[in-house]
């Protein structure tokens, strides 16, 4: 599977993927994917940022299993994009690309004669000196922008969301559908989920849509936007595509 490097939160979905492997997956109560989640998310916090800055730990995609899980440190679930992701398939070739302003239209800022808009990933930044993400000059900021290749079988996955956070939340979910379940890439895209919208300066509560059944997540209404916005392509014998209401009837609509 591919993904985008650091400063992306990309490797946050290998090392999630990484710790899933051998584990009975299901999609009625996600139990494997939540139980991992936090370590995955412990890692994202910890090591993902300008890699001038911090460096990401080899042995989490290439050491035991085991060892990646037990020396993660606790992030406690406690106490919300203007992206789009896209992905092509011409017949002969595919990508999954995604951009983002980033809060509207980005930074306010409007390069002199080009009418290109500057983006505002750099909010992203802290103030406190003792984080690595902290602010600098010429410093990459941590971003969530993440597009996926991947393979499922004989099928291969063109992949994209757009939810800020939730993007590692919103592929893993559905790569489960897709590769462990066997699902089409709608009806994978479909189905409910759950996000956990936390920054890497925090935590948040888990938030769940109707047909999961997740022990203390709070619910909300069906194609909530705080689960993202998926859309896909799988190509194998056949080409199929997938794009997700929760877009809203705007998007809907285009189609």
């Amino acid at each position: 599977m591919f993904t985008n490097p650091p400063n992306s939160q990309g490797l946050t979905e290998l090392v999630w993927l990484r710790l899933l492997e051998g584990r009975e997956n299901d999609d009625s109560t996600f139990r494997s994917a939540i139980e991992t989640m936090e370590t995955a998310y412990f890692y994202r916090a910890r090591y993902i940022g300008d890699p001038r800055y911090v460096r990401f730990p080899e042995w989490l995609l290439s050491g035991p299993v085991e060892s990646v899980a037990q020396r993660a440190g606790k992030m406690t679930f406690g106490g919300a994009s203007d992206t789009t992701a896209f992905s092509v398939f011409d017949g002969d070739f595919g990508i999954s690309a995604i951009q983002s302003n980033y809060m509207g239209f980005g930074s306010g800022h409007t390069i002199h004669g080009t009418g290109i808009n500057m983006s505002n990933r750099g909010s992203y930044f802290t103030l406190d000196e003792r984080h690595h993400n902290c602010v600098a000059p010429r410093k990459l900021s941590f971003h969530t922008l993440m597009a996926t290749l991947a393979r499922g079988g004989d099928r291969k996955i063109f992949l994209g969301s757009m939810g800020g956070d939730v993007q590692p939340q919103v592929n893993v979910q559905i790569l489960i559908r897709l590769i462990d379940l066997g699902l089409d890439i709608q009806e994978s895209i479909d189905r409910p989920r759950f996000a956990y919208p936390a920054t890497i300066y925090g935590t948040s509560d888990i938030y769940v849509e109707p047909g999961l059944r997740i022990e203390g997540a709070k619910g909300v209404e069906p194609l909530n936007s705080l689960m993202g916005h998926a859309q896909g392509i799988t190509v194998s014998h056949e080409t199929r595509a997938g794009f997700d209401l929760r877009g809203g009837d705007a998007f809907t609509q285009v189609f």
